[in-house]
Order: structure tokens, then C-alpha cells, then sequence
């Protein structure tokens, strides 16, 4: 749990861009754990794809589901 709180800790001040545009943090998050076939901008929700993300990086199971209701 420790190493889950210490990777998305480190994360901490990404956020989405307003307007046009998206943050390129999040699209990398969605490319690194492969969400990025369906997910192509910060306008959509990624509390699951950062969760899956941290997961991956933490080396501990993930939902694989880019939906909230996953975990």
C-alpha cells in the first residue's frame, strides 16, 4: 500500500487542461497502461485510468476497466 501512496503522491498537481487541448501527463498514463485506443483526451473521466496506472507502477493488480465502478 505504501508504494501506492508514494507513486500517486508523486503525481500530485496533474490535472486536466481547460479549453482545447489535453494534459500530456494523462494521455501518457492512458498509452502506458493501453487505454489510449479508447481514451484520447483529458475530457474524459480518468480516475480509473490513473488508479490502473499507479497499480501498473506499483506492480500490484489492476481492474483493467477505465470505469470508476471497477474497483
Amino acid at each position: 500500500m505504501k508504494d501506492l501512496i508514494k507513486i500517486a503522491s508523486e503525481e500530485i498537481g496533474i490535472k486536466e487542461v481547460e479549453g482545447e487541448g489535453s494534459n500530456p501527463r494523462i494521455l501518457e498514463y492512458a498509452k502506458e497502461v493501453g487505454f489510449d485506443s479508447w481514451f484520447h483526451d483529458d475530457d474524459t473521466p480518468w480516475c480509473s485510468l490513473f488508479l490502473n496506472w499507479v497499480a501498473m507502477k506499483a506492480g500490484v493488480e489492476r481492474s483493467n476497466d477505465g470505469r470508476a465502478s471497477s474497483w
